[in-house]
């Protein structure tokens, strides 16, 4: 028994054979070159909190503006401690301490004053 094959028949099979070697080959390439990514992403990071917990030192005991990922925060400065920064935030009647992680900081700035002393807005 013969079967008879039609000439579109074949490049169907031929196509999908060459999808599928395809995707063998670069799934596994794209995977590995996606973690070796990762690695330097981590290695970046662990830098670069050691020269930012250095740079936040020098603001300590400073009212300052910190505009992290998703908001800004403006406070005194307390201590930095491994990858965290406290925080002392006063309000009109009470004060609070918060903790902000330093990988999520993206500017630290000393909050701007007048030529008396007090604070500027800011807009």
């Amino acid at each position: 028994m013969c079967s008879i094959m039609r000439r579109g028949d074949t490049e169907k099979v031929n196509w999908g054979v060459w999808i599928v070697l395809i995707i063998c080959i670069f799934i596994p390439l794209y995977m590995n070159f996606k973690s070796d990514k990762m690695q330097m992403i981590r290695h970046i990071r662990k830098k670069r909190g050691k020269i930012m917990n250095e740079t936040v030192k020098k603001f300590i005991g400073k009212d300052c503006l910190i505009n992290t990922v998703n908001s800004t925060v403006d406070g005194v400065i307390e201590s930095v401690e491994d990858n965290w920064v406290f925080l002392k935030v006063s309000e009109k009647y009470n004060s609070t301490l918060d903790m902000i992680n330093i990988e999520y900081i993206s500017r630290i700035r000393e909050y701007p004053t007048d030529k008396n002393g007090k604070r500027k807005t800011i807009f």
